[in-house]
């Protein structure tokens, strides 16, 4: 399928009144419960195609500051940890590693490009339902950002019903260093599961190659290696948008309906100038479903 080429159609105008919130220097109540409304509109329209939105207007160098970064993900949702050491802003940039390296190493600390997949894979039940990127500074050539919508991959997947009935069985997926013993190495929980009465996705191929792999999960089956090479077939053949973010830009996605990827990129020379992006994951609360 064709690729949709940059995020010119899905960039939207920040309010006026965001930067003087995100400084701190108007926190009151009204002017919060404008600025939720404002994304409770544009965060149900992620529900559909294309599941993202790119918000561009901030004042340069905002993101430098993280308090500024918990206050705008704070409008979506509720910000929770990444990770065992409740780390809730990620810095997104290349650590000098491969996806999957090591036992704690992911995705967001290479520079290679990867497969197709969703934020919190490594995680437990309830994962993300979204993640927002706030670009700091961007590479100096590379790191384009390609996202697949699961509805597309669900038509994609018409007629395979065995595929289907075994990507909503469990999978082993790696923990990433999240776990407490040998008992929590990994996690098992389906690829394709339901949500609120909607299809909902979870899935990085390579965290659950590793997961069965370690010690006490079952090694994959012909079935599932079937299923998985099955579903990234799917992937590949639906229409994808293509982008590349710009400093100071925000993009939001709803990681239960959107699959993600990146292309490699190449870094700066000078290392004050390489690629740097922030990352929240976000739950919506009950009071903002």
């Amino acid at each position: 399928m064709p690729t949709v080429n940059g995020f010119d159609r899905f960039r939207y105008p920040i309010r006026p009144e965001l930067p003087a919130f995100l400084r701190g220097e108007d926190s009151g109540g009204p002017t919060m419960r404008k600025l939720c409304s404002w994304l409770d509109s544009l965060v149900t329209e992620l529900e559909s195609w294309p599941g993202l939105c790119v918000l561009q207007g901030f004042p340069e160098g905002i993101w430098t500051d993280h308090r500024a970064v918990l206050r705008f993900s704070e409008l979506l949702g509720t910000p929770i940890p990444q990770d065992r050491h409740g780390t809730v802003v990620r810095e997104v940039r290349d650590r000098g590693s491969t996806i999957g390296q090591g036992e704690s190493t992911r995705y967001a600390d290479s520079r290679f490009g990867g497969h197709f997949h969703t934020d919190g894979a490594e995680a437990g039940f309830p994962v993300p339902d979204m993640f927002a990127l706030f670009c700091v500074r961007q590479a100096m050539r590379g790191g384009s950002l390609h996202l697949a919508h699961l509805r597309d991959v669900v038509r994609e997947l018409a007629g395979q019903e065995a595929v289907v009935d075994v990507l909503g069985r469990p999978f082993h997926f790696h923990r990433r260093g999240d776990g407490t013993g040998d008992a929590e190495h990994t996690v098992a929980k389906p690829i394709l599961f339901d949500h609120r009465g909607r299809p909902a996705v979870t899935y990085l191929r390579r965290y659950v190659e590793l997961g069965h792999r370690q010690r006490g999960a079952p090694e994959l089956t012909a079935g599932q290696h079937a299923a998985l090479d099955a579903f990234d077939a799917a992937v590949d053949r639906t229409r994808k948008i293509e982008g590349r973010m710009r400093p100071d830009e925000v993009l939001i996605v709803n990681n239960l309906r959107t699959l993600h990827a990146r292309t490699e990129f190449v870094d700066h020379p000078d290392p004050a100038r390489s690629r740097l992006l922030l990352r929240t994951w976000i739950s919506r609360d009950e009071r903002r479903r």
